[in-house]
């Protein structure tokens, strides 16, 4: 909560898996920190978004992106369930549209596939099965090869907006 209180800018995230790829995702983006942004990035440890964005309502010169899951139903999940955010310019709620990329890591995997079974990060059959139950694991492990090469992972495009949304004036 201090980390929000004292960041102008802020990325929300749902939990560990964005939190440990944010950083990296922001960099291969603006080529730098987040922090030469002063941008935060802050995970909620699950869907509390809205107590935060209720006091971000209050400071129009402190920017919130939220990026979340749709859990399959966009429709209701974000635009309904955030919609009293709508008029706030400084808070935009990003996440896929499409309810088949339900959650980070299958809108990951979905984007990379190849890329992923490339980097060899599991040994099993079912990679993207191994990534919704091991998230934080497979977090770290994507990181690692993000480290070495990321020439040709692709970002998924709600999570590149928010990141470019965010460090907008």
């Amino acid at each position: 909560l201090l980390n929000f209180t004292l960041s102008d800018r802020l990325i929300l995230v749902e939990g560990n898996a964005e939190y440990i790829l944010m950083e990296k995702f922001f960099k291969i983006i603006h080529k730098d920190e987040p922090n030469k942004f002063s941008v935060s990035i802050i995970s909620v440890d699950g869907l509390s978004f809205k107590r935060y964005l209720e006091i971000a309502k209050n400071f129009s010169n402190k920017k919130v992106a939220v990026i979340t899951d749709n859990d399959g139903d966009y429709s209701t999940n974000i635009k309904e369930n955030y919609s009293n955010y709508d008029n706030c310019d400084n808070i935009k709620v990003f996440s896929d549209i499409n309810n088949d990329n339900r959650t980070f890591e299958v809108c990951l995997y979905n984007r990379n596939k190849e890329l992923i079974k490339k980097f060899k990060i599991t040994q099993s059959s079912d990679i993207q099965a191994y990534m919704l139950r091991e998230k934080a694991e497979f977090a770290l492990r994507l990181l690692e090869m993000l480290e070495l090469d990321n020439n040709k992972f692709k970002i998924p495009e709600y999570i590149e907006e928010a990141i470019k949304w965010v460090v907008k004036n």
